[in-house]
């Protein structure tokens, strides 16, 4: 009796401080027991604890074939982690689309062309949202790193059919531009480090010295239009190429701190 006595008094008072505006609860439904009571508490005051969403550093790997990402991917992971932040890598979609079976109906393909690199950036544009959210709950500070952008996809099509990819998939450049706040442009080995160009580690790599050079300045004048590109060149060791990426990171951390 005296424990539901003073539950109702305890609920009276919070109800009365709820009046200043400090803690709003609902109008009706008084508790009948302290577990209510504590309850109802906890999570008013977890609402009025919250805080600002951390805004988690969006990276971009990208260039040309045998660039490096994977590589610059595990230093970049162990370099920020023993920095204390949280970092997660979101995988390249096109190699896991042929790695599942899915037949690319290539560079003149035409409408199949178009339908698939559609498909691509729809599930791109999801997995990327899922990868930032996710994120964006970590205790820590978060970097999620992608490999390869939606702006990747333009660097395989005809400019007729970009157009329309970008219809199909209700977006437009401008939007693209914003999901990103650092994009690091790894030069193809092919480019200055030939001894090192290689299609023996990545099934979807098929590409030919000369091809791979082509591919990417086609990557680079894709990204042409974001603001924040950072392209690192093979004129240094590759170990401090991925050093450059590193520092690059850490400059951008520094702005956005």
């Amino acid at each position: 009796f005296f424990r539901c006595l003073f539950a109702v008094a305890l609920w009276q008072a919070l109800r009365a401080w709820s009046a200043t505006g400090r803690m709003p609860l609902p109008a009706s439904g008084a508790p009948t027991s302290l577990s209510q009571v504590w309850a109802l508490a906890a999570v008013e005051g977890s609402e009025q604890q919250g805080s600002k969403p951390r805004q988690p550093l969006r990276v971009v790997l990208t260039g040309g074939p045998c660039g490096g990402k994977s590589t610059a991917s595990s230093i970049l992971k162990k370099s920020l982690k023993a920095k204390g932040y949280a970092v997660s890598f979101a995988p390249e979609i096109f190699t896991l689309l042929l790695n599942g079976g899915c037949r690319y109906p290539g560079y003149d393909g035409g409408q199949p062309l178009v339908e698939f690199q559609t498909a691509l950036i729809k599930l791109q544009v999801q997995m990327e949202d899922t990868f930032f959210q996710i994120a964006a709950i970590s205790d820590s500070p978060s970097v999620v790193i992608f490999h390869r952008g939606l702006f990747d996809i333009k660097a395989y099509l005809p400019p007729e059919a970009w157009s329309s990819v970008l219809t199909a998939s209700g977006v437009d450049e401008a939007h693209l531009n914003t999901r990103y706040d650092l994009v690091l442009h790894l030069v193809t080995a092919a480019d200055g480090a030939e001894e090192f160009y290689t299609t023996a580690n990545n099934v979807a790599r098929r590409e030919t010295p000369e091809e791979a050079r082509a591919v990417d300045s086609s990557i680079r004048r894709s990204w042409a239009s974001h603001a924040n590109v950072v392209v690192l060149d093979n004129s240094t060791s590759f170990q401090a190429k991925c050093q450059r990426c590193v520092d690059a990171i850490a400059r951008q951390l520094g702005a956005q701190a």
